[in-house]
This record gives structure tokens, C-alpha cells and sequence, in this order.
């Protein structure tokens, strides 16, 4: 049972991991580590909200891009936090131990 739970944390690490940049501690170390996809999200939202002539085509684009992206990712974290909780859920319960829950 640890190992299933450590599997899990793992993978959630990991997609977290492909959202978020967490060793990013201010605007000099963004350089030192790759981005994620908040930051693209970020970076694109800046660039149309400081934009005189409109969306371009090719922020649209971009933006289309970063949602297939995070579509690809969602449905990774869907699976983990639906089916691979639930797996675990079941695992955990059979040794009487109280189930873990997503945050609402």
C-alpha cells in the first residue's frame, strides 16, 4: 500500500511538475529553470492585454496551442484524481484505513 501511495504522489508531483515551474522564487530565476505551462499562459495573456493593434493571428494560434496543451494535461490529471484515487480509495479501505479525498 505505501508503494501505490507513493506511485500516486509521484505522478501527481509530476503533473504538477508540467504546470508550474516551483523552483521559480522571483523575476531573476525564471531564467535558471524551464517554464511551464502557467507561465506560457501568463506570458500570452500579457502580450494580448499590452497589445495596441488587437489579437494577432499568431497569439491566437499560440493560444490555441497552449489549450491542447492543457487538455492533454487536464485529462492526465483527471485520470489520476478520478480512476487512480478511486484505485487507490479501494486499496486503502481494504486495510480499513479512512479514504483520501480531492479538495473540493
Amino acid at each position: 500500500m505505501e508503494q501505490a501511495g507513493k506511485a500516486l504522489v509521484d505522478q501527481l508531483d509530476a503533473m504538477e511538475d508540467s504546470l508550474i515551474q516551483q523552483k521559480t522564487v522571483d523575476g531573476q530565476t525564471v531564467i535558471n529553470f524551464p517554464v511551464r505551462l502557467d507561465h506560457h499562459f501568463l506570458f500570452l495573456m500579457g502580450a494580448v492585454d499590452g497589445a495596441d493593434a488587437g489579437v494577432t493571428d499568431g497569439a491566437r494560434q499560440r493560444y490555441a496551442d497552449l489549450s491542447a496543451e492543457w487538455t492533454r494535461l487536464k485529462a492526465g490529471l483527471d485520470s489520476l484524481l478520478g480512476p487512480g484515487l478511486d484505485a487507490f480509495n479501494a486499496l486503502v479501505k481494504q486495510q480499513g484505513i479512512p479514504a483520501v479525498t480531492e479538495k473540493p
